[in-house]
Order: C-alpha cells, then structure tokens, then sequence
C-alpha cells in the first residue's frame, strides 16, 4: 500500500510539474496584456511630461514679464527712495498688484489649457 502510494505521488509530481499548452496561452495572454498596459502607461507618462515643459517655458516668459513690469515700476518711482513712508507703501501695493496680475494669468494660462 506505501508503495503504491508513493508510486502514486511521484506521478501525480511529474504529471503537475509538466506546463500544459493551455497554461502556455493562458501565461501569453496575461504577459501581453500587462506588457500593453505598461506602455499605455509610458505613453501618458511622456505626453504629461511634455505639456510640463511647454508650462515651463511659459512660466519662464512669465518671470521674464514680472521683471519687466519690476523694471517699469522702478523706471515710474524715478530709481529713488520714496521722501515720505506714504510713497513708500504706494510703490509697494504698486509692484504687488503688478505682481499679483501676473501670478493669477499664470495661474489661469496653467489650469485653463
């Protein structure tokens, strides 16, 4: 009965170590099917990527802008310090409002497009 039992066993080890042909398709299918969705993948990684450059370059023409517009903000202050703190505050709610305008048509160029 143990050898029989054995004989058994040892059949039953070589008949599941064997791979059959529908496991084969079945292993196939499920590597092509993952090897697709990784290169699905890959492809959306890559058109993200290159929409982040384009708003890169935007948000450096933009900066180009801000000092620009800081530039022109100095040039109407005449290059000197205010005489009177009043003046002083005006150029500095000035340049903000400057800089806030432009940080909110970046904001806008980068969600709107």
């Amino acid at each position: 009965m143990v050898a029989g039992l054995k004989e058994r066993n040892e059949e039953l080890a070589l008949r599941s170590s064997k791979v059959s042909e529908q496991d084969l398709e079945e292993m196939r299918a499920e590597y092509e099917q993952r090897l697709g969705a990784a290169e699905r993948k890959v492809y959306a990684i890559s058109k993200e990527r290159d929409a982040l450059k384009k708003g890169s370059e935007k948000i450096n023409e933009y900066s180009g802008l801000i000092k620009e517009k800081d530039a022109i903000i100095k040039q109407v202050h005449g290059g000197h310090q205010p005489r009177c703190r009043s003046g002083s505050n005006l150029f500095l709610r000035l340049s903000s409002v400057v800089n806030i305008t432009l940080l909110q048509s970046i904001n806008y160029f980068l969600t709107n497009r």
